[in-house]
């Protein structure tokens, strides 16, 4: 006569492991061996006693936390997790799509669905421990013990531990500490893009299921982590997660970067060098800190002129430069397009020539000096200097007269002044400077602003893009009047390739500029202090920490 046995089978993000037939009544998971049906590991945040389930002998079960500080989730056929405090009751099926489940330690932890399977004893009896064996063997099987024992060569490991820590400690609200991220993403992305389906996965599954929606297949699956249907998630895919807004991705960074591969590679080339060299990312914490900053007034400017925030989002960055603990009226630039040393101006750091070219009037005449050099120069030497710059741009006519030496100024930074020649009659600061910013993102709006001609518009693609390259490609010496990258079926680096001595250097910082826009607001959203920031007054934003997770482990591992 057949009869029904219990099982209890892991959800196949964990291996699909299905443990039982139990006998008795009562089935209990934790750390403790001596105590427990099923052990778990401790570092998993598992208590020596940590769950019980009860049969009620009608297919039916009680779930209960052992103790009160254990975390215990219950998903009702596919349902929405939800936390148990006191026994409840949950109900056992012949499968997984109809069984409900309970998960421990966190929504995202180690997921159990309860089977009922009808189990026949002459047909056990006819059976070899042979045929049994051979049953069990098939495709399916050897996967979900790869998976398995790659889960558990992952959790053995300290960013396996801290992992589960980071789940816990957002499911509760404590803070994040970015030294557990860290660490933790370079395990969790070398881990899930060697092959497993990972932790990474099972969090976008259930977050999938939050919303009432069913994993039909592994296209499904890898749509949820940033992927296509062939590639699985990209960088690009996560690059559009972080800058996109309300749940919604960016798609139109997402398809430039495909797209544009020369652009893809300085941009990886970037996050590289901001996200692994831990000094520059403390010298640009500030930008997300400091709500009276010369970084929010660029961007409110922007957004006054009536710049998207989809654009915002990304050209504000230009403002963010490293160490900027105090405004500064200019900032030295060691190697311009050109190899020239010369004074940037501004909080967005504008060279005289890329002030020009924007169409700003009135920008103030300048000049990189040596201070040591200052010191000794002569009124000759200094209007030569400047008279040098002037000299820079293509047909401009430098002015036959430049004020005397009382009416240059000088600013130190890094050892080097900025000579600034100023009409003693006029007494007006320079456009670029913090003071006047709402007037500077007015001028260069015809040439990056969302309807500046000869580039792209908005809504296609590389729209983004191209406004960013030409913002850094207006340090070009010829007309920049000539300068077309209104091609949208064009790459957007390829239509540079007519300003070459210009374009290693625009595509350079525009990509710096990128990963700025990308690794500033995951460093805010990972900050210890997260919670307590006026990121509202400041970045404007604050992406999903496990999208800065994986991207940043992206690049730790170098995955591609």
């Amino acid at each position: 006569m057949a009869h029904t046995e219990t099982f209890l089978e892991l959800a196949p993000e964990f291996g699909g492991t299905r443990f039982g037939p139990f006998k008795g009544m009562e089935i209990r998971l934790g750390s403790d061996p001596s105590a427990n049906d099923i052990v778990l590991p401790e570092n998993l945040g598992v208590l020596p006693q940590h769950v019980k389930l009860i049969s009620q002998g009608d297919g039916s079960f009680i779930v209960s936390p052992v103790e009160r500080t254990a975390g215990v989730f219950t998903f009702r056929s596919g349902g929405s997790a939800k936390q148990v405090t006191s026994p409840v009751a949950i109900q056992g099926a012949s499968d997984s799509y109809s069984a409900d489940s309970f998960s421990v330690v966190t929504p995202e932890g180690p997921r159990f669905y309860v089977l009922q399977v009808m189990q026949s004893p002459q047909a056990q009896e006819k059976s070899s421990q042979f045929d049994k064996a051979r049953s069990r063997l098939s495709g399916k099987s050897l996967w979900s013990e790869v998976k398995r024992q790659g889960l558990v060569m992952f959790l053995t490991t300290r960013g396996g531990q801290q992992f589960q820590r980071w789940g816990t400690f957002i499911k509760t609200g404590a803070i994040l500490r970015p030294r557990y991220l860290i660490s933790g993403a370079v395990v969790v992305a070398g881990w899930l893009f060697a092959g497993g389906v990972g932790l990474v996965a099972c969090q976008a599954a259930v977050g999938q299921a939050q919303t009432g929606q069913a994993l039909e297949d592994c296209k499904t699956e890898k749509a949820l982590l940033g992927g296509d249907e062939d590639s699985g998630p990209t960088l690009e895919a996560y690059t559009g997660r972080i800058l996109g807004q309300a749940g919604a991705p960016d798609t139109n960074w997402k398809s430039a970067l495909r797209r544009d591969q020369e652009f893809m590679v300085a941009y990886r080339e970037a996050l590289k060098s901001l996200i692994l060299n831990p000094e520059r990312l403390d010298k640009l914490r500030w930008v997300y800190k400091r709500p009276g900053s010369d970084f929010v007034k660029v961007r409110n400017a922007m957004l006054a002129a009536g710049w998207p925030e989809e654009l915002v989002r990304v050209m504000a960055y230009t403002a963010a430069q490293e160490g900027r603990v105090a405004e500064r009226r200019w900032t030295f630039i060691e190697s311009d397009g050109y190899g020239n040393e010369v004074c940037g101006r501004g909080p967005m750091v504008v060279t005289w020539r890329q002030a020009k070219q924007l169409g700003v009037a009135g920008v103030n005449l300048d000049a990189a000096m040596a201070y040591n050099d200052y010191g000794v120069a002569g009124e000759e030497d200094k209007v030569g200097a400047l008279q040098t710059t002037a000299g820079l741009l293509r047909n401009f006519t430098p002015p036959d007269q430049i004020p005397k030496i009382n009416n240059f100024t000088a600013d130190n930074d890094n050892n080097m002044v900025c000579l600034v020649a100023e009409d003693p009659q006029e007494k007006t600061a320079d456009p670029r400077d913090g003071e006047n910013i709402k007037d500077f993102i007015s001028s260069i709006s015809n040439k990056v602003g969302p309807n500046a001609s000869g580039v792209p518009a908005m809504s296609a693609s590389t729209g983004g893009m191209t406004r960013l390259l030409r913002f850094y490609a207006a340090d070009y010496r010829g007309d920049f009047n000539n300068l077309n990258l209104s091609d949208s079926s064009s790459m957007p680096t390829g239509m540079l390739n007519d300003v070459k001595k210009i374009k290693p250097y625009a595509v350079e910082k525009a990509a710096e500029t990128l990963a700025k826009s990308v690794v500033i607001p995951c460093l805010a959203r990972l900050d210890p202090e997260y919670g307590d920031l006026p990121l509202d007054k400041t970045i404007g934003m604050e992406p999903q920490p496990m999208d800065c997770v994986i991207v940043m482990g992206m690049i730790q591992w170098d995955v591609q």
